[in-house]
């Protein structure tokens, strides 16, 4: 995909970053209002890596066999959430 702007523009990759690229199976059945669409339960992506859960205290990503690139050496990848207390 190639972007083509008409001049500079600072803000063009933020812009561009929130367009999300979904599926046609999952596209199709969605109904009502789209601009409200998230596809944060079930997330796609092409990357290195694939969210495997999520919960407020604990993401965890796993290597993607997919991956069209060289597979990473880290298999798994645990982010741990703390809450601030104030």
């Amino acid at each position: 995909m190639t972007f083509t702007l008409t001049g500079p523009n600072s803000t063009a990759l933020f812009y561009i970053g929130q367009t999300y690229i979904v599926p046609q199976h999952v596209w199709s059945t969605i109904s009502g209002d789209l601009t409200k669409f998230t596809n944060d339960k079930n997330p796609v992506g092409t990357g290195p890596y694939k969210l495997r859960s999520f919960s407020p205290d604990l993401i965890i990503y796993d290597v993607n066999p997919s991956y069209w690139g060289s597979q990473p050496a880290v298999k798994h990848i645990y982010v741990y959430l703390r809450r601030r207390i104030s």
